[in-house]
């Protein structure tokens, strides 16, 4: 409790100093083409069953500063707070030289990419379509797909990124750092649109050092479709010798893999209420033989949400997460969360 009340005081307190620079220096900041922006969020949760947690915490606290320094390259980084270790951390630091693309934002003209460039730098890890919704106030809902923590966890690193994008294409091709401290690790991206709002993806991590026989890889399929005021999205995930992105210490090297589909409808247009409800039905499994005695080694999890616009950048959503585990206990957890982005 008393790191919330110091959280609340700090965000408070840094609100109001951010927001006094910024009035007095916005004339300035448009000068030299220096913008700011950030996002906080809180969650109380509600115990409705016995294993259920209980209490309220703070998730998500990030600020950014981005410019661009000619009309080519750009540049962006921002501090996050990790509510594990209640400490600030380096959330991203990125350069991004913008190459072929059809605008004068890029060092050659293209008929083909209308972007593509290099980042190089620390950032979230472009593997899946979950990573484009890690900051709070984009995911809509409270949590993550269960089988993204356990498997590609929502990944950040250093490294080099290449990337393009084009009509009916886009890719991204990484190279970071390994999984442990002496390993590099490469992957990808790589998606079509077989026709307007729809998109197919397939995705490929790996960790280049060989630790016993196997490699630790995880690969992943994803799709997502906007139909009028309704968004579809869905994963499917699988891991050999990672979870929760990192070297699975058990040393087995078995798989783990799951899929989520969700679904997200905005009820402004029929209701002209600021309101949108959300939909997810997920599972993940692992084959490692060591979690069959005490711990589950399945889940099903079924995920809703209601969320509500109260202003622009302040939302409040609540989320009902039910679980079932492959022994049949059920745990059932509501949670309310405040976004506020600015």
């Amino acid at each position: 409790m008393r790191s919330i009340i110091k959280f609340f005081i700090f965000t408070f307190c840094a609100s109001n100093v951010f927001f006094n620079v910024y009035a007095q220096n916005t004339n300035l900041m448009k000068t030299y083409g220096v913008e700011f922006a950030g996002f906080f969020d809180f969650q109380q949760q509600f115990q409705i069953s016995p294993n259920s947690n209980n209490g309220m915490n703070y998730g998500q606290f990030e600020l950014g500063i981005s410019k661009n320094l000619n009309n080519f390259v750009s540049t962006e980084g921002a501090i996050a707070f990790n509510s594990e270790t209640e400490k600030f951390e380096l959330g991203s630091a990125i350069c991004d030289i913008h190459l072929f693309g059809n605008d004068t934002e890029h060092l050659r003209k293209s008929s083909f990419f209308n972007s593509s460039g290099i980042q190089v730098g620390q950032f979230d890890i472009p593997f899946g379509i979950d990573y484009k919704f890690i900051p709070s106030p984009d995911r809509k809902f409270v949590s993550t797909p269960f089988v993204v923590q356990k498997t590609i966890n929502c990944m950040n690193n250093l490294g080099v990124n290449f990337y393009g994008e084009s009509n009916f294409t886009n890719f991204n091709f990484f190279l970071i750092n390994g999984l442990t401290d002496k390993d590099v690790a490469l992957g990808g991206r790589a998606s079509i649109f077989p026709f307007e709002n729809f998109e197919l993806g397939t995705s490929y991590l790996a960790n280049l050092k060989k630790v016993e026989i196997n490699n630790s890889r995880i690969y992943g399929m994803d799709f997502q479709l906007t139909f009028k005021q309704i968004e579809f999205r869905s994963e499917v995930l699988q891991s050999y010798g990672i979870i929760e992105g990192a070297i699975d210490d058990c040393g087995l090297f078995n798989n783990h893999k799951g899929y989520y589909i969700q679904s997200i409808g905005y009820l402004d247009q029929y209701f002209e209420i600021p309101l949108f409800v959300g939909f997810r039905l997920g599972y993940w499994k692992t084959d490692n033989n060591l979690f069959q005695n005490n711990i589950e080694n399945s889940l099903h999890r079924i995920t809703s949400t209601l969320g509500y616009l109260i202003t622009s950048g302040v939302e409040v959503r609540v989320e009902l997460v039910n679980d079932k585990y492959y022994n049949q206990n059920n745990n059932t957890t509501l949670t309310s969360q405040l976004v506020v982005n600015f």
